[in-house]
């Protein structure tokens, strides 16, 4: 094995065990990032790479196994919270996009309804 193989080996290893270790911190409520830190704790792709000190480049290209395992719904917090709050008396967001009518048509639009946390 070539010197620059082993190297580009060793980078990826360090690169996963970073976002490992980062998502796990997320996980338990504990990032260390001073942008997480007093966040509102919501588990993304964006979260762990800010963690890991790392671009989502990074996780997308080399680390698609990792990427599956922050995309399990049974690890979307954030979703779960969302969810709770609408069923709770949370309010139901709709872009302004949407909410404009569409010029000479002479009747309201359809909207999608999208659930968000309050």
């Amino acid at each position: 094995m070539t010197t620059r193989v082993a190297a580009g080996v060793k980078r990826h290893a360090a690169t996963e065990q970073a976002l490992r270790q980062a998502w796990e911190r997320l996980r338990a409520g504990a990032p260390t990032h001073p942008k997480l830190v007093d966040g509102d704790g919501q588990l993304s792709i964006s979260a762990v790479c800010l963690e890991a000190g790392c671009s989502r480049n990074a996780l997308y290209d080399g680390h698609p196994e990792l990427l599956d395992e922050i995309r399990q719904p049974s690890n979307a917090r954030g979703a779960r919270e969302r969810k709770e709050s609408v069923t709770s008396g949370g309010h139901i967001w709709t872009p302004n996009w949407l909410a404009a009518a569409p010029i000479g048509s002479g009747s309201s639009p359809k909207t999608l309804p999208c659930y968000c946390a309050p």
